[in-house]
């Protein structure tokens, strides 16, 4: 992500609408056909894929998100990429790798933080590996859907097609 995001430059691709109320600062990409509507802020550098539609009271700061995605009302996306497909309603998703297809659910959150201000493990192999970040998030598979109200936990790993009921607590 942050080599790509080094070379980004401004850009406004064909039929964009950002509302005059929306902020944008920095290197901020958009592809044809995004939306952003009123309140959103994207700070740079970052990329929007086409028809991708960022919701109202929504911020992305140093990420890239893939065509067509639903950054919905309140949500947050920071240093994190979102493949293509990807739909957020309000949800936190921070310093997290999202692969294609995922439908998370109102109040899904990734933290990618520990209290204790720890170094994150994350499973290599069915074995707890030390990552060298004390900041990382989740790492979900295509076509997984997030119930609502679920909480994944930093370094979590969320394979391809997996369902995750609302309000669960996602530890390994």
């Amino acid at each position: 992500k942050d080599l790509f995001l080094k070379k980004v430059k401004k850009h406004c691709g064909k039929n964009v609408i950002v509302h005059n109320k929306a902020i944008l600062e920095g290197n901020v990409y958009l592809d044809d056909g995004v939306v952003i509507h009123e309140y959103a802020k994207v700070v740079g550098p970052c990329y929007i894929g086409k028809n991708t539609i960022v919701g109202n009271y929504s911020m992305i700061r140093q990420s890239m998100i893939g065509d067509n995605c639903l950054i919905g009302g309140y949500t947050e996306v920071t240093r994190s990429y979102l493949g293509h497909h990807v739909s957020l309603h309000r949800n936190y998703v921070g310093d997290s790798v999202f692969e294609n297809d995922i439908l998370c659910g109102s109040g899904m959150v990734c933290a990618n933080f520990r209290f204790d201000e720890g170094e994150i493990s994350t499973p290599v192999k069915s074995v707890m590996t030390k990552t060298g970040f004390t900041k990382l998030g989740a790492f979900v598979g295509s076509h997984v859907k997030i119930g609502i109200n679920s909480s994944l936990m930093p370094g979590v790993k969320i394979p391809t097609h997996t369902h995750i009921t609302p309000h669960s607590f996602v530890r390994k």
